[in-house]
């Protein structure tokens, strides 16, 4: 992984602060989730493949 790419703060999904750094070698899948707009109906599915992983 690019060392820029490796400074990109996020938040987890416990609520704790981090950088794409500690996923080094693992498989990511990045989404931009826009919670607020109310169009979310993805949500179940994506919660789905984060609990079968």
């Amino acid at each position: 992984m690019n060392n820029e790419l490796q400074q990109i703060p996020l938040k987890k999904m416990d609520g704790t602060s981090t950088t794409l750094g500690e996923f080094e070698g693992k498989v990511v899948l990045i989404v931009n989730v826009a919670s607020r707009c109310g169009l979310t109906p993805q949500y179940s599915a994506l919660e789905k493949l984060y609990r079968e992983k």
